[in-house]
């Protein structure tokens, strides 16, 4: 079932799938067709996001459980509306309540779920041979035993034994309950040692070993607690010898318990990311694909849920054959869906960031991504080019950096790879070396020659991944591959571009059906599957997690899914983008804002406004330099923040200020600036520069703390220091200026993203104003009695004009929504199926509009928008819109199609002329700074 238009809902503890029952009038009322769901398989406990499953086959018990998911469905197919469901294959939590990964830590490769994770039980460091490394310690191994962190304990109720580290549960080999229970001279002990003396890994042996718990949980509850506390304080590492023996206990598992911040060097498992607490999945093995997915296709079955977006498509080992299983797995319920009288259509939908004209492969059958390309689109297209060249001589000359934005990325990329992937990367070499084993041509080829050509290959790497199999390369990833290649060969001396040359024949430029044997094909393989698997970790981490910190030219750009290097999008290109959409993905979601956004929506729309200033922002990121040079810099000479790091302060304050914090309100401006303080500690350990999260410098972070608190004012002197008054007084000045224009950039990008082909997404929170930070700021609670009393659509001109006069409220830009949102109602076709259609602008002031036609057959809907406005406001303009008489002979060119000599603006109700044939801006936008019209809403649609 596609749907007309989502709601991305984030589910927590603190909102439960009751709590979205209790909103979906609202939700209902602003034209919203379908819940999109963050994930509801069981968690870890307490989790904020969803993303570390423990249990596919249930639904989280703490957001209601299965019971409450039906409830939620059943009232929501009352109001003719659906369910998407977000669901995370790539990755599971690497947690004690993840009884698969229990399993593998307790029996190690024999456990029956030992090839469910992506491990290398061969590993190439012998303590780690058919083991698994759990770097799971906030110190070292060392330090945590000798000072009686790591302590043995026992589960009374189930009869486990475990190690405890804090909150933190680590399971004992069954094979040593005996060695554990033998360690104290005693009947009961002994009688119960020889239950594990003889288990084994079978599944008879599984089930027996529940018996033997059973029996241990039993002599506990029954006069034997004494006597096992006592075999466990035998394993006390507060004493010398218990330290002994506890050491060798843990010696004997199946996992090696190690400090955390191993893992980027020693780790043998597949992570998400950089992220130790997620374990990759090989959904490649149809055990592990039926396993996680049978609840899923249970709940379509059922009509529970219409459709799936799919988390981290990159991460797993063939996106094409995982998306074209889950489609073909959908479409063989049909007959269970037709008997509930419910759509037979899924609506499958992936998480992938895509670069500049990249496209997913049709032979995928998927209806699109989860909108990050479309949010790049619109931001861009809201900046002014004609200000890039400034913003980045002023970047360069306040922060004194003076690479390049290539040479930044690439430098990070190079980072990454030195310091947080290296087991990654090491284990990539290892399998390229065997494929150059493998073949006697090739065999002499040593590790040093692929490592740098690897390296330097994986420096240059221009996309996410490639989509290489057994046949070879597909055709859509020749360009990137060939850019990579070619930036290689610069990079290396002459003497190692034979060695890359291999590399590549050896990553699909040959394909590995053409190997000699099918010990080499499956090596090709392997050697294949792993890059791919690692250029989307080091893609994400260099770019999003460590250059969007690092290039400040203008943060509004730095963005999921954007390029900084590129400010602007033409009207021209924006349309290109739509056109494309509409050919290939045209149910493809539109996204304005996510759980992983950098900035909120309404953020980068007021940021995009400098693009338009970029005297004006001078001038006032200078003075407030010069105004804080004291401040910033300490007597060794040394600076906090650093320029760099105080520049994208600076924008971050203008960005994010409320649209209703008054600069005198103390309180206000305190939970201002402990959001900005939040953010600033993410933002300057992302960047690796002076802090990082591996080891952070508490005192510079402190010190840029302090300078926040200091420019501010509230370091217990607000609001007495008058430099801070003044400080505060300017930014305010400086945000009132722009933020009309920032305003009618928010309108803009939500009539855009409501009406272009795709189907719109909101997420949750941003019917009203997003100025929310990076996660977690932007997956905090959405505070809805705010909304209470929204009955939907319905604006008249005399209302606009006066929610327009309160535009802080947000009010308008709900209303704004539901308009849109009931026209996409009243004519489904023309936005689900419609052509998109650019129309041509001419006048005065024809760059500052974008402007296009939704036509299916004879029904048709215009939409104009207005862009750069900063030029066509008043200094005094209190409002967020472009005075009429401002557009003076500014007309859009209508189609040849439409002959009315009126239109209906659907959004306000009122009818615009049309004159010979154009429509004047003038008329079309007197109301609001965005139009959506139709030839005759009276028609019988």
């Amino acid at each position: 079932m596609i749907p007309r238009a989502t709601v991305r809902l984030q589910f927590r503890r603190e909102f439960t799938l009751v709590d979205a029952l209790r909103r979906i009038d609202l939700f209902a009322a602003l034209g919203i067709s379908h819940i999109y769901a963050s994930p509801l398989q069981k968690a870890c406990e307490g989790s904020t996001y969803g993303y570390d499953i423990v249990d596919y086959t249930l639904i989280n018990p703490e957001l209601g459980g299965e019971a409450a998911l039906k409830e939620l469905v059943t009232t929501l197919r009352a109001r003719g509306m659906g369910l998407i469901l977000d669901i995370v294959p790539n990755h599971m939590a690497a947690s004690y309540e993840n009884l698969w990964w229990r399993s593998v830590l307790e029996s190690g490769n024999s456990s029956p779920y030992a090839d469910y994770f992506d491990i290398d039980w061969q590993s190439h460091d012998p303590v780690l041979h058919s083991k698994v490394l759990a770097p799971f310690l906030g110190q070292t191994y060392d330090e945590a035993l000798s000072s009686g962190s790591l302590k043995l304990r026992v589960d009374a109720e189930s009869g486990h034994f475990f190690i405890e580290y804090f909150t933190q549960r680590f399971p004992i080999a069954l094979r040593d309950y005996s060695v554990i229970l033998n360690s104290v001279d005693n009947p009961r002990c002994k009688r119960l040692a020889a239950l594990f003396k003889d288990i084994g890994s079978s599944p008879l042996d599984a089930r027996y070993a529940i018996e033997a718990r059973r029996a241990v949980a039993w002599e506990i509850a029954n006069g034997a607690a004494p006597v096992i506390s006592k075999c466990i304080g035998e394993f006390s590492s507060l004493a010398a010898e218990g330290s002994a023996r506890l050491h060798r206990l843990l010696e004997r598992q199946h996992y090696r318990l190690a400090w955390w911040r191993s893992a980027a060097e020693e780790i043998n498992w597949r992570r998400f990311f950089e992220i130790s607490d997620l374990i990759g999945m090989r959904t490649d093995r149809n055990e592990v694909f039926a396993e996680q997915h049978a609840l899923i296709f249970r709940l379509y079955a059922e009509g529970i849920i219409d459709g799936v977006r799919i988390d981290h498509i990159d991460g797993l080992p063939n996106p094409r054959v995982y998306c074209q299983r889950l489609r073909e797995q959908f479409d063989a319920l049909a007959s269970h869906r037709s008997t509930l009288g419910l759509s037979t259509q899924p609506y499958i939908v992936v998480e992938k960031i895509l670069a500049e004209n990249e496209l997913i492969a049709a032979d995928w059958h998927v209806d699109g991504t989860t909108g990050y390309d479309f949010m790049d689109e619109v931001s861009s297209v809201l900046h002014d080019e004609a200000g890039a060249e400034e913003l980045e001589t002023l970047w360069r000359n306040t922060s004194g950096d003076e690479e390049s934005f290539d040479e930044t990325l690439r430098a990070a990329r190079a980072q990454l790879l030195d310091e947080h992937f290296v087991a990654e990367f090491d284990a990539a070499i290892r399998i390229l070396h065997r494929v150059a084993r493998a073949n006697i041509a090739t065999r002499e080829v040593g590790t040093g020659s692929l490592r740098r050509a690897l390296r330097a290959l994986l420096v240059c790497f221009p996309v996410y991944r490639l989509y290489g199999e057994k046949d070879g390369r597909q055709e859509g990833d020749l360009p990137s591959i060939q850019k990579a290649l070619n930036d290689a060969c610069g990079m290396l001396r002459k003497t190692d571009h034979a060695a890359l040359e291999l590399v590549d024949r050896w990553l699909g430029g040959d394909a590995p059906i053409t190997a000699m044997n099918e010990f080499e094909v499956d090596l090709r393989l392997r050697a294949m599957t792993k890059f791919q698997q690692l250029t989307p970790p080091l893609a994400a981490k260099s770019l999003e997690d460590t250059v969007f910190y690092r290039y400040g030219r203008l943060l509004s750009r730095n963005e999921v899914g954007s390029n900084p290097q590129r400010l602007s999008r033409s009207p021209a290109e924006f349309h290109e983008c739509c056109l494309r959409r509409q050919r290939h993905f045209p149910h493809s979601l539109l996204a304005t804002a996510s759980h992983d956004h950098k900035r909120g929506e309404d953020v980068r729309a007021r940021l995009a406004v400098l693009s338009e200033i970029p005297q004006h922002w001078e001038l006032a990121a200078t003075r407030w330099h010069i105004r804080h040079a004291q401040l910033s810099r300490a007597e060794d000479g040394s600076m906090a923040p650093e320029p760099g790091d105080e520049y994208m302060l600076y924008q971050m304050l203008v960005g994010a200020w409320p649209a209703t914090l008054n600069p005198h309100d103390a309180d206000g401006l305190k939970t201002l600036a402990e959001r900005l303080a939040n953010w600033q500690q993410k933002a300057l350990r992302e960047a690796k520069r002076q802090t990082d999260w591996a080891l952070p410098n508490t005192a510079y972070e402190e010190r840029c703390q302090h300078f926040l608190w200091q420019i501010l004012g509230l370091n217990g002197a607000f609001p007495d220091d008058p430099s801070a008054a003044e400080f505060v007084a300017e930014v305010a000045t400086f945000v009132s200026r722009i933020e009309c224009a920032g305003i009618i950039n928010s309108l803009t990008q939500t009539l855009l993203r409501l009406t272009c082909p795709g189907i719109p997404d909101m997420y949750q929170g941003t019917d009203l104003w997003d100025y929310s930070l990076v996660d977690p700021d932007n997956r905090t609670p959405v505070d809805y009695d705010k909304r209470i009393g929204f009955e939907g659509a319905g604006m008249t001109c005399s209302m606009a004009d006066r929610l327009l006069e309160q535009w802080r409220d947000g009010r308008i830009k709900q209303q704004i929504i539901a308009g849109a949102l009931g026209l996409r109602k009243k004519l489904p076709r023309v936005f689900s199926h419609g052509h998109y259609q650019p129309l041509e602008v001419e006048g005065a002031h024809a760059q500052h509009v974008i402007a296009f036609a939704r036509h299916d057959g004879a029904h048709w809907a215009i939409v104009c928008v207005t862009r750069l406005p900063a030029a066509l406001l008043g200094d005094d303009n209190a409002l967020p819109k472009v005075p009429p008489h401002v557009w003076t002979d500014t007309m859009v060119k209508l189609p040849s199609a439409i002959r009315a000599l009126t239109l209906t603006d659907t959004l306000v109700h009122r009818g615009v002329p049309v004159t010979n044939g154009k429509l004047r801006l003038s008329d079309a936008l007197t109301t609001l700074p965005v139009a959506l019209l139709v030839v005759d809403m009276d028609s019988p649609y």
